[in-house]
This record gives C-alpha cells, structure tokens and sequence, in this order.
C-alpha cells in the first residue's frame, strides 16, 4: 500500500516543477515594422536588429599552436559568435594585414580580399554559439581583429 501513494507524490511533484510554456512567451516588439525583436520568458532580447550586437560579440582566438610544416609555427585561430542578445552575425571581415599562410586554408572559412581585409565564413551568417576554426603556418602570428560585420 505504501508504494502506490509513493509512486504518486512523485509524478505530483514532477508534474508541478516541469516548466509551462505558453504562447505569450516570445512577444513581437511593434516598435518598427522592420526589427524583429522577441523576448524570452526571463526577458532576454533575441532576434535580429543591429543595434543589439556588437563588434565585441565576435570573439577572435589566435595562438601559437605548435610547430608542424617544415618546422615552421602553426597558429590555431578560433572566431566565435557569442553574441548577447543570440543574434546571427554575418559579413565579418577582419583586419589580418597582409595574411598568408604555408598551407592551404578553405577560403570558404577565411579568405583574405585584400590587403588588412580578410572575410569570415564566406560572409554567410554565423550562427550564435557556433565556433568556426581554422589553423595557418607562417614564420610569426598575424594580428587579427574584427573591422565590420552585419548583424
């Protein structure tokens, strides 16, 4: 008998602290007919306008990652999308001087256009959370840092 009553006070309990979602949990903003603003349920702005992303919402990860090709150095960079707000970020060119490498880099992933003018991703959107990665052999580390981006 004390089992059944058991067994039940535990699907009650983990009933009650499932959480409930309803439609009102991500509200159109009417500000502007052309933002698209959405609210999660803790308030937490998501979606796409420019004015909630910033060039500091691209991380830029640059290192010496050991030596490999013809005992010249290997550099492992890392650019992530760690916008505030969740937001994609697409058109990032960087400034990369006059970046070249030993080796091959899929120019798809990082492609230098011009001189201290390099393009991330194709200039296709980079998803928030996502890490995209890439490494390069040159006889020093070139500095790079985000120049433009869209959000």
């Amino acid at each position: 008998m004390g089992m059944p009553l058991l067994l039940a006070v535990t699907v009650v309990v983990a009933f009650v602290l499932l959480p409930v979602h309803s439609q009102q949990d991500y509200i159109l903003d009417d500000t502007s007919s052309t933002d698209l603003i959405q609210f999660t349920p803790n308030g937490t702005q998501i979606g796409l306008d420019a004015k909630r992303c910033s060039g500091s919402d691209i991380w830029i990860g640059n290192a010496q990652s050991g030596y490999e090709w013809n005992g010249m150095p290997r550099f492992s960079v890392q650019i992530l999308n760690q916008c505030r707000t969740g937001c994609d970020i697409s058109n990032i060119h960087v400034y990369c001087g006059q970046f070249s490498s030993a080796t091959i880099i899929n120019p798809k992933v990082f492609k230098r256009l011009e001189i201290n003018d390099c393009l991330v991703n194709d200039g296709k959107p980079l998803k928030y959370g996502t890490l995209l990665s890439f490494k390069y052999h040159t006889s020093f580390k070139y500095p790079l840092s985000v120049a433009s981006f869209t959000c």
